[in-house]
């Protein structure tokens, strides 16, 4: 966490990350609801089907977009100075641009599924970032006292 040494956050940033942060968490588990365990893997293996239902009727990819919001969120409750916010979430922007580049060329001609999961299984994958981003927030929290 090396942005965090660099941080100046106050209560306004931290209640702006906070309003940015919160519906991206939403919008990851709600997402992984309907895409199932395909997207919970860091193996590269194209995507055997699409998914077409919950956020994915309207989203291409509602996951990277969570993702780009959650680290916005992250970003902007950090107070760095703006320069470094704005280089840090371009990088995080064309990172998930060239995952979803890459994605939305695997994605035509495979079978729609709907491999809609319980929301228990999605709280145990989403676990990890639920604790990582409370961390985040308590550090920043602690470093405004």
């Amino acid at each position: 966490m090396p942005a965090l040494w660099r941080a100046a956050p106050s209560a306004w940033t931290l209640l702006w990350g906070v309003l940015i942060a919160a519906p991206a968490l939403l919008l990851r588990a709600w997402a992984f609801a309907h895409l199932g365990g395909q997207g919970r893997t860091r193996d590269p293996a194209p995507p055997t089907h699409r998914v077409r239902s919950g956020p994915y009727a309207r989203l291409h990819h509602p996951v990277y977009l969570a993702n780009v919001l959650l680290a916005a969120g992250m970003l902007a409750a950090a107070g760095l100075p703006r320069s470094w916010a704005l280089a840090l979430l371009v990088g995080v922007l064309g990172f998930y641009g060239l995952l979803a580049w890459r994605e939305s060329a695997q994605l035509p001609g495979l079978p729609v599924a709907a491999p809609r999961v319980t929301w228990a299984r999605v709280a145990r994958w989403e676990r990890s970032t639920w604790i990582t981003t409370a961390l985040w927030f308590t550090l920043l929290g602690l470093r405004c006292l």
